[in-house]
């Protein structure tokens, strides 16, 4: 099989570097490695960041990806030691699909961008008061979840912010604000309020069908300041952001037994499983 491989040594410490390339150098003598445009599937080296950035870049060339972690915990990536046969493990692999987000946002000065997210939106809001909430008018395929009272005056979302996530970032930012985890099968997407405020408590995580629209419209922007983070990249002076499940999905490699994604799911929901 001919393999790229894909890492990213920006902001590595040289001891971190020399670990990488030193797993390199043990993939070259298991596969043909050859450049991006040539390859049959690719090799990511480092951690769940590394993996979700270069689906994102290279998602879109259809080829699958199997991860060799050299992070922390690399939910999305495999753990191996140098001497592993990576060949055998990759024939013997669980392959999963993972759906991704797109993303519209719609800036304050007209502009609009597009990106992808392969873990979550979501928003927080930096308050010129302190202790204020971000305020969002929320829309579900349409339906607008602002409170109106008898008199017709409007309540939008208050909160510390709003998590859309697919079924695998369900682990990761959702899982820790007391978000469901969904399994990798699932053809749902969740949106979680983050510590919620009047009036719009009670309000727990929504599952989402395989086409929804969601759009966030930052309300008060004079206010407060609104940030939306798309994974790892952030945008503010945004009006309005409109999150649907994109086009584009991207598969991954998993080892079987105790490491498959199957078990590390479970003990993220049971932790005392071994």
């Amino acid at each position: 099989m001919k393999v790229g491989i894909l890492t990213d040594l920006r902001k590595m410490s040289a001891a971190k570097i020399e670990i990488i390339r030193a797993t390199v150098a043990e993939i070259e003598k298991h596969f043909e490695v050859v450049s991006i445009a040539k390859a049959e599937a690719f090799l990511v080296i480092g951690g769940d960041g590394t993996m979700i950035n270069v689906t994102k870049i290279h998602g879109h060339l259809g080829k699958p990806f199997y991860g060799v972690n050299r992070g922390t915990y690399g939910f999305y990536l495999n753990d191996h030691d140098n001497g592993d046969n990576f060949k055998k493990a990759m024939k013997q692999a669980e392959w999963i699909e993972f759906p991704l987000l797109e993303v519209e946002i719609h800036l304050e000065n007209g502009r609009v961008k597009n990106v992808l997210a392969m873990n979550d939106v979501w928003t927080k809001s930096i308050s010129i008061n302190p202790g204020g909430s971000a305020k969002h008018r929320l829309f579900i395929d349409g339906q607008c979840l602002s409170y109106f009272d008898d008199n017709g005056r409007e309540f939008p979302y208050s909160g510390d912010g709003i998590i859309i996530c697919t079924p695998g970032g369900s682990t990761a930012y959702n899982f820790n604000v007391g978000g469901p985890v969904l399994g990798h099968k699932s053809d749902t997407f969740l949106l979680t309020p983050i510590a919620p405020g009047w009036p719009n408590r009670p309000f727990t995580p929504v599952q989402l069908s395989h086409d929804f629209e969601v759009v966030i419209e930052m309300v008060e922007n004079n206010k407060r300041k609104n940030v939306l983070f798309a994974d790892n990249l952030s945008f503010t002076k945004i009006k309005k952001a409109i999150i649907r499940r994109a086009k584009q999905a991207v598969r991954l490699g998993f080892k079987d037994g105790n490491q498959s994604y199957t078990q590390k799911v479970l003990k993220l929901k049971f932790p005392w499983l071994r």
